[in-house]
C-alpha cells in the first residue's frame, strides 16, 4: 500500500471523524472490551458480522490505537468473508499486513495533529518495521493535545 495516508483522509472527510470508536459505529463494526483474550487485540468475521474484541486491561489511549489498528485491517485487507476469520494482534507478529495496520491506526490517531504539524509524517515515511509499539511511541508526541477531531 504506498499511498496510505490519502486513503485516511478520504476516511475522515466521508464520516467527519478520526475517533475510531465512531468509525466503528458508523461502519456497524461491534467493539467489545474483554479480559478473556490472550492478545492486545482480536478481529472476528463470522458471515457478514465483524467484531472487535480489545483487551479490556490497555489504558484508553492503548484500547484507542489496537481499535485503530483492528479497523486498518477491515479496511485495508478486505478479501472474501468466509464462514469463520479471526485477526489476532500480538507484540512479537510482525509482516506487512502488521506494518500496514499500525501505519493505518497512527495516521488515523494521528490525522488531526498532522494536518497542524505535517512534518510529523516524515516521521514514518519510508519506515518498513512500524511495529504496535513504535505507534504508541509515536503517538506519545500528541499527548499534550488531543488527536481526535470534534463533530460539529
Amino acid at each position: 500500500m504506498k499511498r496510505m495516508y490519502p486513503l485516511v483522509l478520504d476516511i475522515v472527510r466521508q464520516y467527519e471523524t478520526n475517533n475510531p470508536y465512531e468509525l466503528c459505529k458508523f461502519m456497524n463494526i461491534s467493539v467489545v472490551h474483554t479480559d478473556s483474550i490472550d492478545s492486545y487485540g482480536l478481529l472476528v468475521k463470522v458471515l457478514n458480522k465483524k467484531i472487535i474484541l480489545i483487551h479490556s486491561n490497555l489504558d484508553n489511549n492503548q484500547r484507542s490505537v489496537v481499535l485503530a489498528h483492528e479497523l486498518g485491517h477491515v479496511i485495508l485487507h478486505k478479501g472474501g468473508y468466509h464462514l469463520f476469520d479471526i485477526h489476532k494482534l500480538s507484540v512479537s507478529k510482525q509482516d506487512k499486513k502488521e506494518y500496514e495496520a499500525n501505519k493505518f491506526a497512527f495516521l488515523l490517531r494521528a490525522h488531526t495533529c498532522l494536518r497542524n504539524n505535517p512534518t510529523m509524517i516524515d516521521s514514518i515515511k519510508g519506515e518498513k518495521t512500524l511495529t504496535l509499539k513504535d505507534t504508541l511511541e509515536l503517538l506519545k508526541t500528541f499527548s499534550k493535545e488531543s488527536c481526535f477531531m470534534r463533530r460539529a
